[in-house]
């Protein structure tokens, strides 16, 4: 090798090393720098610097095991502003959902089961109507087991129901089992319990066969409340039905809500009106109404809708208010007003909570739906819901103000 062949090598080392200073100056590589700029949440910064194709070439698909990152990210990405083919989006659509239900269910796995002392009274009222009977009349131990699979303690309720099953109490236990989820049997028809074994016919989506049991129901004798806990039963079970398809039970919903209609305008349940059962009959037929848009009937089950006295009340009524909304195009300041006021009525209800949340776009509200949930669908949507709603605000840079 001659001197100038040396001198070639040493000038081209003496260049290379300077790109590299250079390189490393700079920050590394494009990509590198938008990845290491997310990672600071510089949103911004990125927006402001970088195109769209050059954000999801350094964000897609870079982030292994880290699922909040790889959500993040993937959300980040749908929510860029640039043109995309239909077929394009939809799969980052598409991956931005798988990638959330699998944050979500990582999440849902570190809230090891806490015990909660509070649930919503709406949530223990219903729960005692379908056994028909209060609290005071069962044992001490049994009653624990019940009110802590109300409360969402389903491991403390199982271990409880363990020392306390016993051949008198077997059938009972293992619907309420069935019922809050922490079995999955298939149990035996109960005369006991009529009620409590629909709605567990309901859960198991055995839906034809709860059907059958509700007519065999109604030909026994029953107390007043108990005719309208069958008729609240009945109109969701050929609600259900209609929804999946049937025809005829389509025609019979049509006959069936109008009959329980008329019969509540007749004041045939008027000694009723304040009772858990009478207001939950009231607030399907009120969401039927609402779906089928009956204008008539929507204006005649809302003068005896008071949303001041019950949680649910407010609740349906803010689902008319967001009905005429629709309708007329005008939105109504009437719906936070609605909603704040029911707060009052039930600090623990998570439906409330989840609706405070979309009208507002505040964690907060989703957060405490996260606190008032009882069963693991709740849970799963609340943390859904504010998982999303907490990095889309992030990302927007929304203040609290802002979200108004």
């Amino acid at each position: 090798m001659d001197k100038s062949d040396k001198r070639i090598i040493a000038a081209v080392a003496v260049g290379a090393v300077c790109l590299a200073i250079g390189y490393f100056k700079r920050g590394g590589s494009k990509k590198e720098r938008i990845r290491r700029m997310f990672k600071k949440r510089d949103y911004r910064g990125i927006l402001s610097n970088y195109s769209g194709e050059e954000i999801t070439g350094a964000l897609y698909g870079k982030w292994g095991e880290n699922k909040e990152e790889a959500f993040r990210a993937i959300l980040f990405i749908t929510m860029l502003d640039v043109k995309r083919e239909a077929a394009e989006s939809r799969k980052y659509n598409l991956e931005a959902e798988m990638k959330l239900e699998e944050y979500v269910e990582e999440e849902c796995g570190k809230m090891v089961e806490k015990y909660s002392s509070r649930v919503s009274d709406v949530k223990t009222r219903d729960f005692y109507d379908l056994l028909g009977c209060d609290s005071e009349s069962f044992g001490s131990a049994l009653k624990l087991g019940m009110d802590e699979c109300i409360k969402g303690n389903l491991k403390w309720a199982k271990n409880i129901f363990g020392s306390c099953r016993s051949s008198s109490n077997r059938q009972l236990v293992d619907l309420v089992a069935v019922y809050h989820g922490i079995s999955t049997c298939l149990v035996t028809e109960s005369e006991t319990h009529p009620f409590l074994y629909s709605k567990v016919l309901d859960k198991l989506g055995r839906i034809e066969e709860q059907k059958e049991f509700l007519v065999k129901i109604g030909n026994g004798d029953l107390t007043p409340v108990e005719r309208v806990i069958l008729m609240h039963h009945k109109l969701i079970n050929l609600i259900k039905l209609a929804v999946g398809g049937s025809e005829s039970a389509s025609v019979e919903l049509v006959e069936y809500s109008d009959s329980v209609f008329s019969r509540i305008k007749l004041g045939e349940f008027s000694s009723l009106k304040n009772e858990n059962c009478f207001i939950n009959l009231i607030c399907v037929l009120m969401e039927h109404s609402l779906l089928n848009e009956d204008d008539q009937r929507i204006s005649a089950l809302t003068g005896l809708i008071d949303p001041s006295i019950d949680v649910r009340y407010a609740l349906i009524t803010y689902q008319a208010v967001e009905y005429s909304e629709r309708r007329s195009g005008i939105r109504s300041p009437k719906k936070m007003d609605i909603l704040t006021g029911a707060l009052k009525l039930d600090k623990m209800c998570y439906k409330l909570h989840i609706l405070l949340g979309n009208e507002t776009k505040e964690t907060v509200h989703y957060e405490r739906a996260l606190d008032a949930s009882t069963t693991r669908s709740e849970r799963s949507n609340a943390m859904r819901i504010l998982l999303v709603t907490r990095i889309q605000n992030e990302i927007l840079g929304l203040s609290s103000s802002e979200r108004q």
